[in-house]
């Protein structure tokens, strides 16, 4: 288990190594509710035993401002690490849609502008990405800056979708969780 106080003092991707050099998992992004900005994502690290029993939670949070822009126009303004304590008092919170096309929006992509990635042809205002799913199947959405449907491929799984949509634009690619 890492000390707190040293997440404070490092850069994000130094913290960012050392907590997945200690055992930590990158477990889920979310967007949150705050006052002190217009939109929080919070990721969180887990460390856990190896009985599969949780040690340990830190989250790193960035603060976005600027609502008057679109949704791709964001740009981070601060950013910190939080503890589980000080991370469960932001609300969970999304603007994104609970539903794509009537499917079910289960991640969504926190980068944006896609369309300067891709490896292959793609609509040129792609600045989305999400993940949805109906009864039997898993899609690969995406979206324009009005979360209009451009294009939407079928999977089997969360998984496959994620893979393709990382070698579709050679990218990692930030999910947040709806």
């Amino acid at each position: 288990m890492i000390p707190f106080g040293i997440l404070k003092t490092q850069s994000f991707f130094s913290v960012n190594q050392m907590l997945i050099n200690d055992g930590y998992i990158e477990t889920d992004c979310t967007e949150r509710k705050s006052d002190i900005s217009d939109r929080l994502f919070l990721c969180e690290y887990t460390l856990y035993n190896k009985d599969g029993g949780i040690v340990d939670r830190v989250y790193h949070a960035e603060y976005l401002d600027n609502s008057s822009k679109p949704f791709h126009d964001f740009a981070a303004n601060k950013d910190e690490w939080l503890t589980a304590a000080e991370a469960e008092k932001f609300p969970m919170y999304s603007c994104f849609p609970e539903f794509l096309n009537g499917l079910t929006t289960l991640y969504y992509s926190v980068d944006d502008d896609f369309c300067e990635y891709a490896v292959c042809s793609e609509p040129e205002n792609t600045v989305i990405l999400a993940i949805c799913k109906d009864k039997s199947s898993y899609y690969l959405l995406r979206c324009d800056e009005n979360f209009d449907v451009l294009v939407n491929s079928e999977f089997k799984s969360v998984e496959d979708c994620k893979q393709e949509a990382e070698r579709i634009y050679d990218t990692y690619i930030q999910w947040v969780r709806k």
